[in-house]
């Protein structure tokens, strides 16, 4: 295999010792965060029958499911690969890092606009909101997911267009040899369905969910702790919007970037960056999605205790959370 195309760009620079260690550590903390986080929540929602029963715990447990994977099969490899501070990976090991990194990212995201559908249905049609979001309905919108992602993701496979990027620290396609070959099509047409779509999707629903909930206080019979867990919801759903850009952002445009103009446009670290910050989404999105709230944290605690209780040698010390949380959000 030849040498990867960002490699091109500046033959002289590499990553260094310092970087190389600092970027390892860093995979390494973002794949265990990853790995127990959403396990946790995959426990949480299994032994809470409460959640269970709410249409947005199958899409949590999608999107926990997504990232599980993503840092098994995407983050450790690529971990690997910094580490030893290769330069070419085989081929067919590369092909499938490519598809299973793009096909992770695309559920991930339509994953998270399929919540922030679900929570605005729950908050705007609180009454019909079990009738819409029926069983079959969440699970064609979950599959489709997965569609979409694994035909997005089999298309540089299909065409031959990946290698090793050195700089990306994964299997990527070669923007630069194949923009007219089909690369600019596919990558505007993935941006669109695969991004922008679900992140407008993200921005209606929220806004129309955050104004719903500033309306509430306008109301003079609310008390005093409804407008506390409003703000609670507000800052959650902030919380939401912020990382999914602050995450996904870059590593979009910095595609866009290349397929019009050039690979060698994009600083090395750049790139290194970009991806880095890809990783840590299926880090975050488990502490958003999960642990933050409040009916989460109580399944937790739940899940906690019934491992705690199989213990031989546990203490009384510890005490079985009983208060039953609200799941508004």
């Amino acid at each position: 295999m030849s040498d990867n195309s960002s490699l091109l760009c500046d033959q002289d620079t590499e990553r260094g010792h310092i970087g190389i260690v600092f970027c390892a550590l860093y995979l390494v903390a973002t794949s265990i965060l990853s790995i127990v986080g959403n396990l946790i929540v995959l426990m949480a929602i299994n032994n809470s029958t409460r959640l269970r029963e709410q249409p947005s715990s199958v899409f949590v447990a999608n999107l926990s499911i997504c990232d599980l994977l993503n840092a098994v099969f995407v983050i450790i490899p690529t971990t690997v690969f910094i580490f030893t501070d290769v330069l070419t990976v085989p081929n067919s090991f590369c092909n499938v890092q490519c598809a299973l990194n793009y096909v992770f990212i695309i559920v991930s995201m339509l994953t998270l606009g399929m919540i922030a559908v679900e929570r605005c249905v729950s908050v705007s049609v609180p009454f019909k909101h079990m009738d819409i979001m029926c069983n079959r309905t969440v699970m064609l919108m979950t599959t489709y997911t997965w569609v979409q992602g694994v035909a997005f993701g089999a298309v540089p496979i299909i065409c031959s267009w990946v290698m090793y990027d050195y700089w990306e620290a994964v299997c990527a396609i070669t923007w630069d040899d194949h923009a007219s070959s089909g690369g600019v099509e596919y990558v505007v047409t993935a941006f669109i369905l695969c991004f922008a779509i679900p992140a407008v999707l993200m921005v209606v629903c929220y806004g129309k969910i955050l104004a719903i909930v500033k309306g509430t206080d306008t109301h003079r019979n609310r008390l005093q702790q409804k407008r506390t867990e409003d703000m609670r919801i507000i800052k959650s759903i902030l919380a939401v919007v912020i990382v999914f850009f602050g995450c996904m952002t870059p590593f979009c445009i910095t595609k866009l970037i290349k397929i019009f103009f050039s690979t060698c446009a994009i600083p090395p670290w750049v790139n290194l960056f970009s991806s880095l910050l890809q990783f840590t989404s299926s880090a975050t999105n488990p502490l958003i999605y999960g642990i933050f709230r409040e009916d989460f944290r109580h399944a937790v605690m739940k899940t906690f205790w019934k491992v705690y209780s199989t213990l031989p040698c546990r203490t009384d010390e510890f005490v079985r959370p009983v208060t039953q949380p609200s799941s508004f959000i």
